[in-house]
């Protein structure tokens, strides 16, 4: 019923915030990946939403592959193939956009501006780090030029949650000191309050 009201309510775009699906992919195969996009795709109410609404999308685990996955997916190089291949989405700018690379991407709708972070494909669990350097480094660098810009709103797209204690969790509060890192950041930018997190996998 949701997507349904999203159109009644004439929303502008939809940000999907990961696990599109459920399919767990372990198969290193791009048509795996199309299979479960062409099952899900099949919904008639969501074929209907996205007739009208298009959409921003940046995976989780179920979607990116197995449950909990990271850079060591059996399924990581097809994922992102067929990501680059079948789903529209802006410049993806950490890497070349003809080379295989995580799916960050940045896009300013009036004088907002929207990053999405792949915290996926790159994630570090041995070395407790959500995003590779060079990801961290882009990001940092789009708070700035949203900064510079005069944005006076950041919404940043994290597939997983924000808060919450320290633990041994898979979200942000598993990777307690790269969290602090980004947050500590935010503030010495002085985008304290401009900044909006929008997360996924709540399981609310």
């Amino acid at each position: 019923p949701v997507f349904a009201a999203a159109v009644r309510q004439g929303a502008r775009f939809f940000v999907h915030t990961g696990d599109f699906h459920y399919y767990d992919i372990v198969e290193n195969r791009v048509e795996a990946f199309r299979k479960a996009y062409d099952a899900h795709l099949s919904a008639p109410r969501l074929r209907a939403m996205l007739a009208t609404v298009p959409l921003i999308y940046q995976w989780d685990d179920h979607d990116f592959g197995p449950n909990d996955s990271d850079r060591t997916s059996p399924s990581r190089e097809a994922s992102r193939r067929n990501y680059r291949e079948l789903v529209p989405h802006y410049p993806l700018t950490v890497a070349p956009p003809d080379t295989d690379g995580p799916t960050d991407q940045v896009f300013t709708v009036g004088r907002v501006r929207f990053i999405l972070s792949d915290l996926r494909s790159e994630r570090d669990p041995a070395g407790r780090r959500l995003m590779s350097a060079a990801q961290d480094a882009w990001l940092r660098a789009q708070f700035l030029a949203a900064r510079d810009a005069g944005c006076p709103l950041i919404f940043w797209v994290s597939s997983v949650p924000w808060n919450g204690p320290p633990s041994k969790d898979d979200r942000w509060q598993g990777y307690p000191a790269h969290r602090t890192e980004i947050a500590d950041f935010i503030k010495a930018s002085g985008l304290a309050g401009r900044v909006a997190v929008l997360a996924g996998d709540a399981h609310m």
